[in-house]
């Protein structure tokens, strides 16, 4: 089973149209967040409201992840603690837990599911209220070990409920694809309006995916929003092989293995990029590779995708083995031009004589989308950037965007192993 370093702490706007924001927070931390809940299979707690009807959609909330959160005797069955927004700040007052045994909320809690790995928050039905998308990576979907799910919860004025809450693995609910052993459906997520109707949608990374023969190639499979919420009409799967993407299906690359949203070419659609750190470029193995894929009025469309890696395009530097390019990914308006601009962790990157000091690549967007035109590497090694470059210190692990103040920002929302 893999394991994780940090916990996802997620913030749920109560603006409809406005991304999630993320805070991830590792260390001592976690221990004061990861409280186990009250609830148990024999006697499932009810969720309660938020004390006061107006404290979820005037405040954001925070989710925070605990899918290692034991559920009564179901070891790392997981959980989601959503606490709400006030004037004053984050308060206990009304605070939510969450996990697959609570009344109505589908299915039940299972030992090793990992509920609450991934988050991702959006206004699906574009009600006005925010939902959130819970990864289950190791949810055993169909009688399938590990197949994986996304457990979604809708939001109301008075918090989340379970009411209308839905379970989306592969080949379930018209959701396209077979649910295969290990393919962790869910273990990355990010939310964006791809096709610009209002209604936020749902990528989902599948990096464990086989792709025909291709073992662990990877996909991220996208589902789009409606009156209705997430639908499985018209969704997509995505990967490399695909008729006009770039880039070839090739064994443990695992496409899809991060993801973030932005608007690259600023045409209102947002785009979806895709990490893909254990591609192998070249002969170099496991040197990462990024894909970009844009929106459009019909939604994600391979026309004019890129593919992103060190050396190529113009972008500076050269691969490297191991380097695992496009392991984290991120995305905000740098230089407030407008077009959203895509951050990339390269944590195993050497610096000079210095083994996985670590690094990160900013491609700048413009009216024809990411270009490494203005291309800048960060690291801890410049002279005046804070710090010194030390072995394995793996600078870019994570990565967040602070928002100036008005602009939207994009978050990764996915844990590594």
């Amino acid at each position: 089973m893999e394991r994780r370093t940090c916990d996802w702490i997620l913030t749920l706007s109560q603006r409809a149209w406005a991304p999630v924001r993320a805070l991830l927070l590792c260390g001592f931390l976690i221990a004061v967040l990861s409280t186990p809940t009250a609830a148990s299979p024999a006697e499932p707690a009810p969720v309660q409201p938020y004390a006061q009807a107006a404290l979820f959609p005037l405040y954001d909330a925070l989710a925070v992840g605990v899918p290692d959160e034991d559920i009564g005797t179901l070891t790392d069955a997981g959980g989601v603690n959503v606490i709400p927004g006030s004037a004053s700040g984050l308060t206990a007052t009304g605070n939510q837990g969450w996990d697959q045994n609570r009344p109505g909320v589908q299915d039940t809690a299972d030992p090793y599911n990992l509920f609450g790995y991934s988050l991702a928050g959006g206004d699906f039905n574009s009600d006005g209220y925010p939902d959130l998308a819970i990864g289950i990576p190791h949810e055993d979907s169909g009688g399938t070990a590990s197949a994986g799910a996304v457990q979604v919860l809708y939001g109301t004025d008075q918090g989340l409920t379970s009411t209308g809450n839905q379970l989306w693995y592969q080949g379930n609910n018209g959701l396209g694809g077979i649910a295969e052993a290990s393919d962790y459906f869910g273990r990355s997520l990010a939310v964006g309006d791809f096709n610009g109707d209002g209604y936020d949608d749902l990528a989902v990374g599948i990096p464990y995916e086989d792709i025909g023969t291709t073992t662990d190639a990877g996909a991220v499979q996208v589902l789009y929003g409606s009156t209705q919420g997430l639908t499985g009409a018209g969704d997509q799967i995505w990967h490399q092989g695909l008729d006009d993407i770039t880039g070839t299906a090739e064994e443990s690359d695992r496409f899809g293995y991060a993801l973030t949203t932005g608007d690259f070419n600023g045409d209102g659609y947002d785009d979806l990029a895709v990490g893909v750190p254990y591609e192998d470029v070249g002969s170099t193995a496991s040197a990462g590779t990024v894909q970009v894929l844009y929106g459009s009025s019909g939604g994600l469309t391979s026309a004019g995708n890129q593919m992103w890696y060190q050396g190529n395009s113009g972008l500076g530097d050269s691969v490297e083995t191991g380097d695992r390019f496009g392991d984290a990914l991120t995305a905000g308006d740098f230089d407030s031009d407008g077009y959203d601009d895509l951050a990339i962790s390269i944590p195993y990157e050497d610096i000079e004589t210095t083994t996985d000091a670590g690094a990160v690549q900013v491609l700048y967007g413009s009216g024809q989308g990411l270009t490494a035109d203005r291309d800048q590497m960060w690291h801890q090694g410049l002279s005046d950037i804070d710090g010194m470059l030390e072995e394995g210190d793996r600078f870019g692990w994570t990565l967040t965007v602070l928002p100036g103040r008005g602009h939207r920002i994009y978050l990764p929302l996915v844990q590594r192993g």
